[in-house]
């Protein structure tokens, strides 16, 4: 008896089906566009995420990624890093504050992107209020460590499954500017 080829059992079982008919596919949502929700989706894609890329310029222009293990955004879309102050990312965003935070959930699967500034947190008693625990184990002394604040610029977004879709022909992210929201992050 002579076996059927896998390529061909395949397309054999796919005409059969399609002749048996099927129950109709429901569309699928209507893409997010409203700020908001993007940004809801990017707080839901940042939580499953947990960690993030920060990527910084070195001094040669190029960029360089690192994970990093950042605090939960704040109302105004704002997350705290922490480092070590001998590390090369403290130099390079001494000398060049633009910075871009990536998370990537890989369960739904999506990604958000932050585009921004870090800015140093250097007052003592903001330090212990942004301080979270998870950070001790790799830290002798938590006051020696470097505190960042990575203020949004510019946030994509991208998770189909909650309904933030890239525009079909370029690929393009949606996105907020968040320089036009910052009335709403105080």
């Amino acid at each position: 008896m002579r076996s059927i080829p896998r390529v061909s059992l395949f397309v054999l079982i796919c005409v059969a089906l399609a002749r048996c008919g099927s129950a109709p596919v429901a569309p699928p949502p209507a893409p997010l566009t409203d700020p908001d929700d993007i940004l809801r989706v990017a707080r839901e894609t940042m939580a499953a995420a947990a960690f993030c890329t920060l990527i910084t310029l070195d001094e040669e222009g190029r960029p360089r990624a690192r994970i990093m293990d950042p605090t939960a955004p704040d109302a105004g879309m704002r997350v705290t890093l922490m480092t070590n102050p001998l590390s090369r990312k403290v130099r390079q965003i001494e000398r060049d504050p633009r910075v871009t935070l990536l998370y990537f959930d890989s369960g739904a699967p999506g990604y958000v992107t932050i585009i921004g500034r870090a800015i140093m947190i250097v007052e003592p008693a903001e330090k212990r209020r942004r301080w979270v625990d998870r950070w001790s184990p790799h830290v002798d002394d938590p006051g020696q460590a470097i505190l960042y604040e990575v203020i949004p610029e510019r946030i994509e977004v991208v998770s189909p499954a909650r309904g933030v879709v890239p525009d079909p022909a370029t690929w393009t992210p949606p996105g907020v500017d968040y320089e036009a929201r910052m009335d709403l992050a105080t």
